[in-house]
């Protein structure tokens, strides 16, 4: 298992109000990092601390990252009033393949954590009552496809998970005293796949008691034979390492795309997927692993379910989900008093092309979505207890360029307050690029 340590770098500070700084990188006097920083500084808004890195990209080509850590600004045109708005990075990676590439937890203290790729990993963390994010770009996650995961202890540890594009293998980044560690995960060997890896696909990462991590993630090798698309997990023991297992497998169709993985407080984890067979038929289902046995169950059959999934557990541990067939938007949860699994479609024909969700301290879902036929927009959507309550937050999320909807996630904070991150693509030099945007509720 190869590991490579570095120093953690600092978090951008704070700069005073009313000033803004620049920390120029290595790549400075390319005519082509010259001309992204040109047209990126004249758009960031007024008290903006912006700092950029070098990276390398398809056909050799070095041009530099813009990042941010924005105070509050005034509300632009077409944000709900009632809702305050920030601008957190300038350009991050833009999804592909519908990937779900940005993500936003809270922890017990109510600190907001946010993840995205860009040119390795954006991490970022927001105090309780902060005005700005301390934002850092993880060095250490090199070759960061759009899949990858991200989850956060109780008490603020930050761990991911990506999808190496080089060596096509599934790694993991964790914190450490001297800094971030990387390692990898999977390279398929155990399966016989060396030199046809392309394992780590739609991956997600939950922590679970003991701050260990588990990871659900696809394996895409393909081929013939019982093993040739997978839905896969794996777990870090303290002292022997990764354990990787098969969940399902398929020889025809796919399974295990669009996974959403949450874990329980006795460590019961449960995997959120979609399950497509030769039919074609795309379906929604969950699989649990209570002790050493897997449970897999199909919770919705449908033609084109089971896209964008994400998966909340409540104080019971039932697993609440959330996903796209078509473009409807389908929340379903398991009522263990009765037994049986509850379907909600909130509305049809919305268009919906992102979703994602968590569960208050009543285990009430908060789901926000981008609908993106027509005028692209975020919408939130909340249970009262009585009935389904809806705003539409940003209206304006295609402004300052060709738009469209890049990934949306949703956290709460101690004051229970929904904050919102939502990635809206731009129309730039750099192809799948894509701007990060932070909205929450006042007081």
């Amino acid at each position: 298992m190869h590991r490579a340590r570095s120093q953690a770098r600092p978090p951008c500070d704070a700069p005073p109000r009313g000033s803004c700084r620049l920390r120029p990188g290595a790549e400075t006097n390319a005519p082509e990092t010259r001309m992204l920083f040109e047209q990126e500084v004249k758009r960031m808004p007024r008290r903006r601390l912006v700092t950029y890195s070098s990276i390398a990209l398809a056909g050799a080509l070095s041009w530099s990252w813009v990042l941010g850590c924005g105070e509050p600004e005034e509300r632009p045109p077409g944000i709900a009033a009632g809702w305050s708005y920030q601008a957190v990075s300038t350009v991050i990676s833009s999804g592909r393949d519908g990937q779900r590439n940005v993500r936003l937890q809270a922890d017990e203290k109510g600190e907001l954590h946010v993840a995205a790729p860009a040119g390795g990993i954006l991490y970022g963390r927001l105090a309780p009552g902060a005005r700005t994010w301390r934002l850092e770009q993880i060095a250490e996650a090199t070759n960061v496809s759009h899949w990858f995961g991200f989850g956060v202890t109780p008490a603020g540890s930050a761990h991911f998970v990506y999808y190496d594009d080089q060596s096509q293998s599934l790694r993991y980044i964790r914190p450490l005293p001297s800094g971030w560690e990387s390692e990898e995960i999977d390279d398929g060997s155990d399966l016989g796949h060396e030199g046809l890896t392309d394992i780590g696909h739609y991956c997600d990462v939950a922590m679970g008691p003991e701050e260990t991590p588990h990871v659900s993630y696809h394996d895409n090798t393909g081929g013939t034979g019982p093993d040739a698309f997978t839905l896969r997990y794996a777990f870090r023991a303290t002292f022997t390492g990764w354990h990787t297992e098969t969940v399902r497998q398929r020889t025809l169709g796919s399974v295990g795309e669009w996974t959403a993985i949450a874990v329980d407080g006795v460590g019961r984890v449960h995997i959120a997927y979609q399950d497509a067979d030769e039919s074609p038929m795309e379906r929604l289902n969950v699989a649990r692993k209570d002790g050493s046995t897997w449970q897999d169950e199909r919770i919705v059959d449908a033609e084109n379910g089971g896209y964008e999934t994400d998966i909340a557990l409540d104080t019971e541990g039932n697993p609440h989900v959330v996903h796209l067939d078509s473009s409807n938007l389908e929340y379903v949860h398991y009522d263990a008093a009765n037994f049986v699994w509850v379907h909600d479609a909130i509305e049809e024909g919305l268009g919906a092309v992102k979703v994602a969700i968590t569960l208050d301290a009543d285990d009430r879902p908060h789901i926000v979505f981008c609908r993106g036929i027509g005028h692209p927009r975020i919408e939130y959507i909340y249970s009262d207890g009585d009935r389904w309550q809806m705003t539409t937050v940003d209206n304006g999320v295609g402004r300052g360029g060709q738009g469209g909807c890049g990934a949306v996630a949703i956290a709460l904070d101690d004051g229970r307050r929904p904050h919102i991150l939502y990635a809206n693509r731009q129309e730039l030099d750099v192809p799948a690029s894509a701007a990060l945007h932070h909205v929450w509720r006042d007081p």
